[in-house]
């Protein structure tokens, strides 16, 4: 790949959090701020990479009665990627810089009403904004806008939580709507400027604490998720690209589970969930023309997902404890207009997950933590001649963390112990042992 050098990549972390109270502790502000960097290249002078992520949360809560409670939240995401590129494999020289803005903005008010013994009435609304820009930019100064694309989405919501006896009863409903707005896809205008979609939001929970000890509970709720910028608007007319589909209409979920909590003895917890997700007008692309190369998202098909979960906690003494966790999942593609992904699996949805870990505590105000983590057999992609195989691997973490003083603590991560490298999807691969050490002072 002519690397010319060792692949450089730095990473700078910086958070802080304030918090007051207003006269009292359930009368409270907080302001919590965040900034990631990512630089580097990947051993070549042109292939350079800049990220920066910033974060800032602002949260009020007010108790203001004995059963009223108010809480208001705000914040702001920004996103900066740039990317180099080089003229590879003619030469190493500089050809443009790759540019990616996303601002995320999210708001939500939520008053709740405490009434009879334990029933709990929460009402509320937020909004979420994003606006998502890419650009180039040539090795002389010229920028080329590739895509720009805004969406809008508020929600109001109600729901209501009733204790009868051993029995909690749970009902929410909540109105959602979205709005997107094409102002360039694919560096040109397209034809479908916006496009809006509302709908009605509804989910059920039941529980019933049989014993102190024993509890069973099923929840069931409704989904939606509306089409990406370029299924909607498309990349191009007769060239190579996306094909417009202004008629696409969002993908409709239900979700359903059923468990038990069980807490064996005073050491021993026990939790099995079972579940079912299913998915209504599912959008999938086709394929339109291979010369040029064109696609069309449809609303073919459907996907359905099953699965359990077991977890486990046990607590052997006052200084050790342990964990175990499974969850075994079957997905399926429906899509009877494409005998390449019907029957095929969800992509990126492992068949098997597990964890088994120890937390100890140790002289010296040190703790020790150790888990394995399995990720089993997922795929690439629903076609099933081009798809790719991953998964089947397992690695041994081990963090180690020291209270030195009341206010003053050592963290020590060290992961992959065994130095496993295996293949990631996109030709990427785990990098294998890495470390990180952190102190944490709180004044």
């Amino acid at each position: 790949l002519q690397t010319v050098d060792a692949p450089d990549y730095d990473k700078t972390r910086f958070f802080g959090n304030l918090s007051y109270e207003l006269g009292r502790p359930d009368h409270t502000a907080s302001l919590f701020v965040h900034q990631t960097r990512h630089e580097g290249d990947m051993g070549r002078p042109n292939r350079d990479f800049q990220h920066r992520y910033d974060t800032v949360n602002l949260t009020y809560n007010n108790a203001f009665a004995d059963s009223w409670h108010m809480q208001f939240k705000a914040g702001e995401r920004g996103y900066e990627r740039e990317f180099g590129n080089d003229n590879y494999p003619t030469n190493l020289a500089l050809t443009s810089h790759d540019q990616t803005r996303q601002t995320i903005r999210p708001m939500d008010l939520t008053p709740s009403y405490l009434h009879g013994k334990n029933n709990l009435l929460t009402v509320g609304m937020d909004r979420q904004q994003v606006h998502y820009q890419t650009s180039n930019l040539s090795a002389a100064g010229l920028i080329t806008r590739d895509n720009d694309v805004e969406a809008d989405s508020t929600g109001v919501f109600l729901q209501e939580k009733l204790q009868w006896n051993n029995w909690i009863f749970r009902a929410g409903m909540r109105r959602n709507s979205i709005e997107h707005d094409y102002a360039l896809l694919g560096a040109a205008i397209p034809a479908i400027a916006s496009a809006k979609w509302s709908k009605n939001l509804w989910s059920l929970g039941l529980r019933n604490n049989m014993t102190p000890d024993l509890a069973l509970y099923a929840n069931v709720g409704s989904s939606f998720m509306t089409p990406a910028a370029k299924q909607i608007g498309g990349t191009t007319v007769v060239g190579s690209g996306q094909l417009a589909n202004p008629a696409l209409r969002p993908e409709s979920g239900i979700g359903r589970d059923l468990g038990i909590d069980w807490r064996t003895t005073p050491a021993l917890n026990i939790g099995l969930r079972a579940f079912l997700n299913t998915v209504d007008s599912a959008i999938v692309d086709n394929v339109v023309s291979v010369t040029p190369s064109q696609t069309r998202s449809e609303n073919a098909g459907g996907t359905r997902s099953t699965g359990i979960e077991l977890d486990l906690n046990y607590s052997a003494s006052a200084s050790l404890d342990g964990f175990a966790n499974l969850t075994w999942t079957r997905t399926r593609v429906s899509n009877p207009t494409d005998a390449d992904q019907n029957g095929t699996e969800i992509p990126f949805a492992p068949n098997t997950l597990a964890n088994l870990g120890l937390t100890a505590s140790l002289p010296g105000r040190l703790k020790l933590s150790a888990y394995y983590h399995w990720v089993g057999r997922y795929f690439d992609s629903a076609s099933r001649a081009g798809r790719q195989t991953f998964g089947d691997y397992g690695v041994m973490n081990i963090r180690l963390r020291q209270q030195w003083r009341p206010n003053i603590e050592f963290t020590l991560d060290l992961n992959n112990i065994g130095n496993k490298h295996f293949d990631k999807p996109w030709g990427f691969r785990d990098a294998g042992f890495n470390g990180f050490a952190a102190v944490s002072y709180t004044f």
